[in-house]
């Protein structure tokens, strides 16, 4: 709930017959009130309790005179009340923000009042043996509150307290006297219970921004948050829960990495930074001393996770959670810092040859998990569930003194794992071999998900859209998670479901998965209108590289090639590199396979040594090239011999030797990694490619038109579109117009010309607005096309 990652992803099956269709699951007749029969299936909801006459629930009291502005009191009462009671440490108070998700289960018009039944109902399903419920009366000035002590089990009365002012700023008052009076308590303590604030107008903004918080609507929130702290800058939980908005707020945070310098990344965990999280997070520390104990623990453990220092903040939360195990919020945060800590340690103490991370992520996942269970309605928690589960790796580095976060750039020693799974338990080995972070960060961004960690994410997402329609975070969960399984029509019915909330409307992510669910369709107009607007729709810099770097899939180069001259530039890359940097798209796109002997030649002299040999340090600046380009005609050049051991390379090695025998075997292999890597869900790497040449290579065209309908059909349909190549740093996306055309042609040439024609008629859709270095590759598509009946 309070640090989200930037970042940044279920089955719809019916059977029934007739007689079942003419009614809903509950045996009511439509339509049907899927809030009230969704029913779950990865998250189980906790078992009643037994009623405990220790632990009390509050619940909104009712405006009798329905004076507008005195509406606001019947949710702030829940809160102040609430508030007030919780710093007794003989008794429990059921969290305000869990009645609201109680309370959502409640099948009763908007507004009405809450029958006795109903918050016996209520209580029953929270475990609270003690009800306060309680009347406003607004005449005037004067403002009337009277709250009833109510038993659970039988409804009936046990005491009521009644308090009025005609000062408005009193009324916050009123109620520390009312809880103290619904108690039997005789103190006089002006602090007890304190909510932070002797400003109503504050405190309505509060409340107002915890409403907004609720749906996710993370600016709203920060702006309401904001208001309450122009009016009482002293207000401890409007910083606090500022701080907890801000990790929601992707747009922000997408503008505040727009601003960086990429030139320059010494400290990336430090320029990723919020600033403004950080002194809010500190200011309502400050400002805790009069909160009740648990609020304080709440801030202290944000304070550290926002600080990096994830031990402390698991000894927050975690102290909150042995002393009640139901304590969701606690439950949460205790996961967020066990899934955050990127510390790596010995297994025995010592002996650095067998290391693990310090916290376990099967751990969070249960803290997750029993937040979800004891609450249902915590929406939070299933985000958890399905960000854990969709991690594409986990990365880290070895403790040291002074040492905050393993995101600092200064620490080279890296260690990576990727997510894997052993039963229903995750695994997560530390390796080390990443000398920075951003090398680490764009191994993570190669990696993927285990397909059963998203199909369970998946079922996940299912539960939460059940429970929660309308909220549009779900939905649009649900839609990253069915692009991964490759199921594109139905993500593209959860975008537009995830649209329709407004607390969405600044997701900087929804653009690019509406290029990728139009480019899995293959719908080349609505691509190029999608990229075109890329820049619009973001005015930042990261609009602009968006529209340069997708601008490739649709066959307009310049922009990229402006891009990368003048990011190389800026990195003070030598001049004569520069010419490979723009190859490298082109290459992988499929459409630059000339003059490549002679650009191999001015590198080799660059990096190598012994005229006509390519060096490892050739090697490495012609990768794409080498690897991706295998169709190209050329003559090949002496490369070292180590390269024979490198699956990505050796194709390329063979075919340089002239040694069919050895072509084959990496095809072959290439070829079962490839199914494998289906298999298990992993993003295209670029490798299917390659056999899918080297096949070609030898002459097999039937096993390439395999390969090319593998493409196609399967992987590139199931990768992500921020996913990179393994062979060469390039979006995995740009793969597909080369593998259109590898396949329409192989087509042509087996004799399914429909499948052809096609095929060549959605390329040429996609590639109508290319650049004009590409009009003779267009006019001989459509040559080929025009030739098939």
């Amino acid at each position: 709930m309070f640090f989200r990652r930037f970042s940044a992803a279920a089955a719809i099956s019916l059977a029934a017959t007739s007689a079942v269709r003419a009614q809903c699951p509950n045996g009511t007749p439509p339509p049907c009130d899927t809030r009230q029969t969704a029913q779950l299936t990865m998250i189980k909801r906790a078992a009643p309790r037994a009623l405990d006459d220790h632990t009390y629930i509050v619940l909104p009291f009712t405006n009798v005179t329905r004076a507008p502005d005195a509406d606001w009191l019947s949710d702030a009462a829940v809160n102040m009340l609430s508030m007030d009671l919780a710093r007794w440490q003989d008794i429990k108070v059921i969290d305000d923000r869990r009645v609201a998700d109680y309370l959502r289960e409640v099948p009763r018009p908007a507004g009405s009042r809450l029958s006795m039944n109903d918050a016996q109902g209520v209580a029953r399903s929270a475990g609270a043996g003690r009800i306060i419920m309680g009347d406003i009366l607004k005449v005037g000035s004067r403002t009337t509150i009277t709250a009833t002590l109510v038993n659970a089990r039988d409804g009936t009365t046990i005491r009521s307290a009644r308090g009025e002012t005609s000062i408005a700023d009193s009324v916050m008052s009123v109620f520390g006297k009312i809880s103290r009076e619904i108690l039997a308590l005789t103190s006089t303590d002006a602090n007890a219970g304190s909510v932070g604030t002797s400003s109503v107008g504050a405190y309505k903004e509060y409340v107002a921004g915890n409403q907004a918080l609720n749906r996710f609507d993370a600016q709203e929130a920060k702006r309401r948050y904001e208001a309450a702290l122009k009016l009482d800058s002293n207000f401890a939980l409007a910083h606090y829960k500022w701080v907890v908005a801000a990790g929601y707020d992707q747009k922000t945070a997408a503008d505040r990495a727009a601003k960086l310098d990429y030139s320059n990344l010494n400290n990336l965990a430090r320029l990723m930074e919020d600033p403004d999280r950080i002194a809010h997070a500190k200011t309502a520390a400050r400002l805790s001393a009069n909160l009740p104990a648990r609020e304080r623990s709440l801030i202290a453990g944000l304070v550290a996770i926002v600080g990096h220092d994830y031990q402390r903040a698991c000894e927050a939360y975690g102290s909150l959670v042995r002393a009640d195990s139901s304590d969701v919020e606690a439950l949460y945060g205790y996961g967020e810092c066990l899934y955050g800590d990127d510390m790596v340690e010995p297994v025995v103490p010592g002996d650095t040859t067998k290391l693990r991370f310090r916290t376990s992520w099967n751990r969070a996942l249960d803290a997750f998990r029993q937040a979800a269970s004891v609450d249902p309605n915590f929406h939070l928690a299933f985000d958890a569930i399905i960000n854990l589960l969709t991690a594409s790796s986990r990365s880290g580095c070895a403790h040291k003194d002074l040492i905050e976060t393993c995101a600092d750039t200064t620490v080279t020693r890296r260690y990576v794992a990727t997510l894997a799974r052993a039963g229903d338990s995750l695994v997560t080995e530390p390796r080390s071999g990443y000398r920075t972070f951003l090398s680490v960060l764009q191994d993570q961004q190669r990696l993927s998900p285990l397909r059963a960690n998203v199909e369970i994410a998946s079922r996940v997402s299912a539960d939460w859209a059940a429970l929660a329609p309308a909220e549009g975070r779900a939905h649009k969960q649900q839609m990253v998670l069915l692009l991964r399984l490759g199921r594109t029509a139905e993500a593209e019915r959860e975008l537009a479901e995830a649209s329709k909330d407004p607390a969405m409307r600044d997701d900087p992510e929804f653009y690019l998965r509406r290029a990728e669910i139009a480019m899995k369709l293959m719908r080349g107009s609505e691509v190029i209108r999608l990229v075109d607007s890329m820049s619009i729709v973001t005015p930042t810099t990261v609009g602009r590289v968006n529209r340069q770097i997708y601008g490739t899939v649709t066959g307009r180069f310049a922009g990229a090639d402006s891009f990368f001259t003048e990011m190389t530039t800026q990195q003070r890359v030598p001049p004569e590199l520069i010419p490979l940097v723009h190859k490298n798209y082109r290459i992988v796109a499929g459409v630059e396979f000339d003059s490549l002997e002679s650009f191999e030649k001015s590198i080799a002299a660059f990096t190598s040594q012994a005229p006509g040999q390519c060096a490892m340090p050739c090697v490495s600046r012609i990768g794409g090239d080498f690897v991706m380009a295998l169709r190209a005609p050329r003559k090949w050049m002496e490369f070292p011999s180590e390269l024979a051991n490198n699956l990505a390379f050796a194709p390329a090695y063979a075919l340089s030797r002239g040694d069919t025998t050895a072509l084959r075997a990496a095809a072959r292999a290439l070829d079962s990694i490839s199914r494998l890597r289906v298999e298990n869900g992993r993003d295209e790497s670029g490798i299917t490619v390659v056999a899918a040449d080297a096949y070609l290579a030898l002459g097999d065209s039937v096993m390439a038109l395999a390969l090319a309908r593998r493409l196609t059909d399967t992987t590139l349909q199931t990768s992500s579109i921020l996913s990179l190549l393994s062979t060469i740093p390039v979006p995995t996306v740009v793969l597909w117009p080369r593998v259109m055309l590898l396949r329409a042609d192989l087509e042509a040439a087996k004799g399914d010309k429909q499948v052809a024609k096609d095929y060549y008629t959605k390329f040429l859709a996609l590639w109508a607005k290319s650049d004009p270095e590409f009009a003779p590759l267009l006019s001989r598509v459509r040559a080929a096309r025009d030739r098939l009946p």
